[in-house]
């Protein structure tokens, strides 16, 4: 997860792809199949409880690995550490 991309999602909606830590859950905001909304896939449910918290995350990364070996399998949105090119 990228700590400078967090957000509340009790103020602010949750967009499709968006990684949600609530209670004692961890979930990817998606697009639902049932109607145009939004539904929540379940990462992890029996996580320690974060009680009246929760917190939200725009951007986030799967990984395997760490160090040199860390191989990223899985990324939504863009790391912070990435400098985007000049625009003219």
């Amino acid at each position: 997860m990228d700590e400078t991309s967090v957000f509340s999602p009790d103020y602010t909606q949750s967009a499709l792809g968006n990684l949600i830590r609530k209670g004692t859950s961890l979930a990817v905001c998606a697009k639902s199949r049932e109607f145009r909304g939004q539904d929540f896939v379940m990462v992890e449910n029996n996580l320690p409880s974060t009680g009246e918290a929760s917190v939200g995350f725009t951007r986030w990364q799967v990984v395997l690995g760490h160090g040199h070996d860390k191989k990223v399998l899985f990324e939504i949105g863009r790391a912070a550490s990435v400098e985007l090119p000049a625009t003219r």
